[in-house]
């Protein structure tokens, strides 16, 4: 199957908050890659349905991660059929952690360079319900890494996916609060046991709200972290088809739910462009040269010490 080119994305140079250390340095890739249960022609009607098949798709999801070369690779919506193409994608650096959700057919896969970097300690939970004190389907991981540098620098990696649809924000809340308190308390029990250790913080993955939600606002005020791409437009772009008394309509969501966040102890040097609107297809993603309705986000952090 003839395969297109994917967008043609800049990586934006951030020489005003680059680290001085620029030999400790590692990259990351934020992806939601959209599962192949979910890239159905029902939630995108206005996609071609050959350019939703696995065998189209899943070569340009390879073709945009072998792109970055990333360090980190966080991926969601990662589906058991998925998961031995995203193992593949190079086995000789690449190693996985997955974490599927409870009772759903994706979850999270990490994949992370164990040519550069070892895995020190790693936590996968499920979210639970505050009420029923049930174990929710969303799921997190949490992962440190020692970097094969010889300073004494961790790099904790975070990312999740939470409840979608508009009407669960307080789901989404409820989950955060317990996001940022299971971090707040690894990170105390980790520099408790590791003296003297320079620990940087990525907290990524896709929120399913918006930057100005109570849930965001509520995280950003707890963890004053920074975000990498504060400020864009849009993260996700896709056309659905809605109801509205009775009637059904196409509807555009353009809007960012992905996220990038960093503690202070590393600096942001460059990152992935989000392209502008009229430069995609004007149906959306995934499309003839994008496989999911996401986009990535690719970030390269040094340490500020």
């Amino acid at each position: 199957m003839e395969q297109a080119f994917l967008l043609n994305r800049k990586i934006l140079n951030l020489p005003s908050q680059a680290p001085p250390l620029s030999h400790k340095t590692f990259t990351l890739l934020q992806w939601n890659a959209l599962s192949s249960e979910l890239g159905t022609a029902e939630a995108f009607p206005k996609a071609n349905p050959s350019h939703l098949l696995p065998l189209y798709r899943q070569p340009l999801i390879a073709q945009e991660i072998k792109s970055y070369s990333p360090d980190f690779v966080c991926l969601e919506e990662a589906s058991q059929i998925d998961l031995e193409f995203f193992k593949a994608i190079d086995s000789t650096n690449y190693e996985s952690i997955y974490h599927q959700k409870t009772g759903g057919l994706d979850g999270l896969c990490l994949l992370y360079n164990k040519t550069k970097f070892d895995l020190a300690q790693s936590e996968l939970q499920n979210y639970i319900d505050p009420e029923t004190n049930a174990k929710q389907s969303q799921v997190f991981q949490l992962n440190i890494f020692k970097p094969k540098w010889q300073d004494n620098d961790y790099i904790m990696v975070v990312f999740t996916h939470l409840k979608a649809k508009a009407p669960f924000g307080h789901i989404r809340l409820a989950q955060l609060n317990q996001l940022v308190k299971f971090v707040e308390e690894a990170k105390g029990r980790f520099l408790e046991e590791h003296k003297d250790v320079n620990l940087g913080i990525v907290i990524c993955g896709d929120f399913n709200d918006e930057p100005e939600s109570e849930p965001l606002k509520y995280f950003k005020e707890k963890t004053k972290f920074n975000s990498a791409y504060e400020g864009e437009t849009y993260t996700t772009f896709k056309i659905r088809e809605v109801e509205k008394d009775g009637v059904k309509e196409m509807k555009v969501f353009r809007r960012v739910i992905d996220y990038v966040f960093y503690n202070d102890n590393l600096g942001l040097i460059g990152r992935s462009e989000i392209p502008a609107v009229e430069n995609v297809d004007v149906n959306g993603f995934p499309c003839e040269g994008y496989p999911s309705d996401h986009l990535s986000l690719f970030c390269k952090f040094g340490f500020m010490k």
